[in-house]
């Protein structure tokens, strides 16, 4: 390989996340839905002839920015990547190869110019149901079987497989409560790695599939210097931090995600020994989870916005997980609500790293989601809703944190209102609002959870549900007081309920479902008793988020996400 041309190098590092973000684009555009087309949950990316992560769609939810390569490694290891033919796609949804959850597929196609492989396009999607024993959601399943039908990493046919009448379709549609839309998605999934194949070709059209090739393996050489650079300039020293969740459902005790970081040189090795070990509900998270996790937590710290995000980042990187514990269980434990202990083991990382990096990181957030699934059976099918809820971003040295957000490991978008009411006939959105005074009081202001009510109007509805600090809420910073916790309240009349945080609820006409996130952590002491409270700096009021579920985004504001708490590069 020649020395790389540097301006080639910048035009074609943009050019492979041009292709990326139109890629995610299309799959968005074209999907059938609402977790898909309206929450966004979802990834797409460009890899080289190898399968090493070249570039991503910008706005990708940030736990599927590393998602690709530990599924990526599997099928290399499985020979999957050799010998690949024109028309053969990569499929795959299993956790235990390097997947996340069962409702994330994984589709990956080879791209060939004059009959060279110049690299892969791939897309993943979030499906809406893929037959789980409780429909979308089911937060009591205690083994992998429970929570849908399993894809192994295989390779098939693209057209005749996937195609209306392929084998594969034929299977997935008669396991599955809501083939059309499910399958609809599947479909888009197929036209966004269509459309990287092309955008990829082209390229290859204008500058020669060599050069698109030798850039590839530039552009992660020159990742991996700018991620040494940054890890060099930190102090040399071994940090610990431990965060903990609320019960699996069964244990009836809290949960605790520990992590030990050790930077010497220009390496990092994230320690996770002393997680407690995996639990029978469904909140572990796979060894793949677990990896992202890590990943996007230790690049959000340290990395400048505008250094590549491809694999190159993972090289100084030395991960150790120990098999059997909450962050990298034994098959066939469940997996479904992986995204607590992740949120977790993310806080757990930054309140390590806190000694050298205070100024940049920030108090505890939500650090969950509020995974809701409100499902129908009627005659002729099944009505299902799904949505993924933020809170409060905790606060930093500088600023309160910001109300209502999709937070750090997710981006995903409101579903909006008048969608929601008129797809999904047996329930209404009775308010939509932030929750006042729900951030960590301290010298600034965690960010506030949001209250989603929910007024149902037929028997026989299910609300399956997952989330996290119910118990306690959000820890604060350097003084900063807790956020309020979250909750699931079931009113009927004069009759209130509080649900558990894993849940699965039959609702009845009338019933009011109040779901409530929590509030982000307060940082520094909080102002004495009669002093004025100084101005917020958020500059959004504390009011309904009817207006921003039409904007379509829970997204934080960038100064958030430069606090070093998204990941989201």
């Amino acid at each position: 390989m020649t020395a790389p041309d540097p301006v080639l190098m910048s035009i074609l590092n943009q050019s492979f996340s041009a292709i990326a973000e139109e890629m995610y684009r299309n799959l968005i555009r074209s999907a059938y839905s609402t977790i898909v087309r309206e929450s966004r949950d979802a990834s797409t990316a460009i890899f080289s002839p190898n399968g090493q992560l070249i570039a991503q769609g910008q706005h990708t939810i940030p736990m599927l920015l590393n998602a690709f390569p530990p599924l990526m490694a599997g099928l290399r290891e499985r020979g999957l990547l050799d010998n690949l033919q024109p028309g053969h796609a990569l499929i795959c949804n299993d956790a235990y190869a390097g997947g996340q959850h069962l409702d994330d597929i994984v589709l990956v196609i080879p791209v060939f110019f004059e009959d060279q492989i110049v690299g892969f396009s791939g897309s993943l999607a979030h499906q809406l149901d893929l037959g789980a024993a409780s429909p979308g959601i089911n937060p009591r399943a205690t083994e992998l079987y429970q929570e849908g039908v399993i894809i192994p990493p295989m390779r098939i046919e693209l057209e005749r497989d996937l195609g209306a009448d392929g084998v594969l379709t034929k299977i997935l549609s008669r396991n599955i409560r809501v083939p059309d839309q499910t399958m609809g998605d599947i479909r888009a999934q197929i036209a966004a790695v269509r459309t990287g194949e092309r955008r990829l070709q082209d390229l290859c059209e204008r500058y020669g599939a060599p050069a698109i090739v030798d850039t590839m393996t530039s552009l992660l050489a020159y990742t991996d210097m700018m991620m040494r650079r940054a890890i060099q300039e930190k102090p040399d020293g071994r940090y610990r931090g431990i965060e903990w969740m609320d019960d699996d459902g069964y244990t009836g005790r809290e949960l605790k995600v520990a992590v030990a970081i050790e930077i010497r040189g220009d390496e990092i090795t994230v320690d996770c020994t002393g997680t407690d070990p995996q639990v029978r509900g469904p909140i572990n998270a796979p060894f793949g989870s677990t990896l992202s996790a890590i990943q996007i937590a230790v690049k959000s710290v340290l990395l400048p916005p505008e250094v590549p995000a491809n694999e190159g980042c993972n090289r100084s990187m030395r991960i150790i997980v120990p098999e059997g514990t909450l962050l990298n269980p034994r098959f066939p434990a469940a997996v479904s609500a992986r995204m607590s202990p992740c949120f977790k083991l993310f806080d757990a990382i930054l309140r390590a790293l806190t000694p050298i990096m205070e100024a940049r990181l920030i108090a505890s957030s939500y650090s969950s989601v509020a995974a809701v699934a409100l499902s129908k059976h009627k005659p002729g099918g099944h009505f299902l809703y799904r949505e993924a809820l933020g809170g409060g971003y905790g606060a930093g040295q500088g600023y309160d944190g910001a109300d209502g957000v999709a937070i750090t490991l997710t981006n995903t978008a409101n579903v909006p209102v008048e969608f929601t009411e008129l797809a999904h006939p047996y329930f209404m959105i009775a308010s939509y609002t932030v929750r006042r005074d729900s951030g960590g009081a301290g010298q600034f202001k965690g960010g506030c959870g949001i209250e989603k009510v929910y007024r149902i109007l037929e028997d026989g509805v299910r609300f399956a549900a997952y989330s996290d600090h119910h118990r306690l809420g959000p820890r604060g910073m350097s003084h900063g007081a807790p956020g309020a916790r979250a909750e699931f309240i079931v009113e009927h009349g004069r009759t209130r309920r509080e649900l558990p945080p894993l849940v699965i609820e039959e609702l009845k006409a009338g019933d009011l479902l109040r779901v409530r996130t929590a509030g982000g952590g307060g940082y520094g002491r909080p102002p004495r008793v009669g002093t004025p409270r100084r101005p917020r700096r958020a500059g959004r009021p504390a009011t309904t988020l009817r207006s921003r579920a039409r904007r379509g985004t829970h997204s934080a504001p960038r100064r958030t996400r430069r606090a070093g708490e998204s990941g989201s590069r």
